[in-house]
């Protein structure tokens, strides 16, 4: 009866210890509890509870709102994703708006967020210049993306082409200077290519059409706008070529795809096709 005794004052004071312990922790630096139920009300809206995770979520925000020890700008990011990817994006915008007025930490990702989710290059270039003056000289990223390339799309998808080749050429230089060549996409070379495509530069854009398959040489996105290219120039067994590489590519299962986004210049197998049969019908 005393060992039994014994092991249960020992139980109790380790439970009391715990309970302290947590208190302490919720007093001086409550952030991990209200991730907590971030984390819950994530998970259960990723397998579609929406109003069980919405709860969750408004409990842990409702929390931490107003309350000066945190940094809550990325509590309020983190609480975006899942609505997002949801497709409720007037609740994400709602919580990303927050967000930014607090952190600017949180600009470049909502930038991100506006340039491949709603194409809205204005509001993008917005918050991603914000974020790109907040890291000054530092090499900053967006998702993925070096920042100033992510504006560089802003730029050309706003028709925008010498701002684009700026900052392009802005993030390549940054990279290299800091990093190997191993750090610069192919797809950094295929916008650029893109852009320059677009000006008419036909000599520089086959440069670094050659230069993104030389990263990926299995891009059938390039190989698609490198046959557009070739049309242009008048030089039509380059461009059948080039669409046949193409087409064979992507009936393999080559393109960029994402679950949640679509990329820019994306190809469609169906696309690669039809335009294979109204020009080079005659030569395959």
């Amino acid at each position: 009866m005393k060992i039994i005794k014994r092991i249960l004052k020992l139980l109790m004071g380790i439970i009391i210890s715990f309970i302290i312990i947590l208190t302490i922790l919720y007093l001086t630096y409550p952030k991990p509890f209200f991730h907590f139920e971030l984390l819950i009300g994530n998970k259960l809206k990723w397998h579609g509870l929406e109003q069980k995770g919405d709860y969750f979520i408004r409990k842990g925000l409702n929390s931490i709102d107003g309350d000066k020890r945190l940094k809550y700008g990325e509590i309020y990011r983190y609480a975006s994703i899942q609505d997002l990817k949801n497709g409720n994006y007037q609740q994400a915008f709602k919580h990303l708006n927050k967000a930014a007025q607090i952190d600017p930490e949180v600009d470049g990702y909502f930038g991100w967020v506006l340039l491949y989710y709603f194409k809205d290059y204005k509001r993008a270039l917005f918050h991603l210049k914000k974020y790109k003056e907040y890291h000054k000289d530092n090499v900053a990223f967006v998702g993925d993306d070096h920042v100033s390339y992510a504006i560089g799309l802003c730029y050309k998808n706003l028709n925008q082409h010498e701002l684009a080749l700026i900052n392009f050429d802005d993030a390549i230089s940054s990279l290299l200077s800091q990093y190997t060549e191993e750090w610069i996409t192919h797809q950094m070379y295929f916008q650029k290519a893109r852009t320059l495509h677009s000006l008419m530069r036909y000599d520089e854009a086959l440069k670094f059409y050659n230069s993104s398959l030389i990263i990926w040489p299995k891009s059938s996105e390039t190989y698609f706008y490198k046959a557009l290219l070739f049309e242009e120039i008048n030089k039509k067994g380059k461009m059948c070529e080039s669409l046949n590489k193409s087409y064979s590519l992507i009936k393999d299962g080559y393109k960029n795809i994402d679950v949640y986004i679509s990329f820019f210049d994306e190809i469609y197998e169906l696309q690669v096709l039809e335009t294979l049969n109204n020009n080079c019908k005659d030569d395959y």
